[in-house]
């Protein structure tokens, strides 16, 4: 029996190995999380272009009083036209409620 002087980094080595070599290890993994690995090592370098652009973007807003404020700006105008569009959709389906309202209001006024 040996006794490993870092058994952390011996850890992180052998799941180090049976990550790199996951088709030589079938049972160390679930076919669900293979792929999951799988897809980050397929897709490595553009996950961590996105997640470096993001802490860019972050940094340049949060740092940046031009930029912040053009932010705002731009995040305001996007929030109105979404919220237009959603009270035009949500009118929309309101439609048919208040055309049954002005049909009895019309009978009602025609019986009069």
């Amino acid at each position: 029996m040996h006794v490993a002087d870092d058994p952390l980094k011996s850890v992180v080595r052998g799941t180090g190995l049976a990550l790199k070599h996951y088709d030589r290890y079938p049972f160390v993994m679930r076919d669900d999380m293979r792929n999951v690995f799988l897809f980050i090592r397929r897709y490595f370098n553009f996950l961590f272009f996105v997640v470096l652009q993001i802490i860019a973007l972050y940094l340049l807003f949060h740092y940046n009083e031009f930029h912040q404020a053009a932010f705002m700006r731009v995040a305001n105008e996007m929030t109105g036209r979404i919220s237009t569009r959603y009270s035009n959709v949500e009118s929309y389906f309101t439609l048919k409620r208040q055309t049954n309202s002005l049909h009895r209001k019309m009978k009602i006024s025609e019986t009069s």
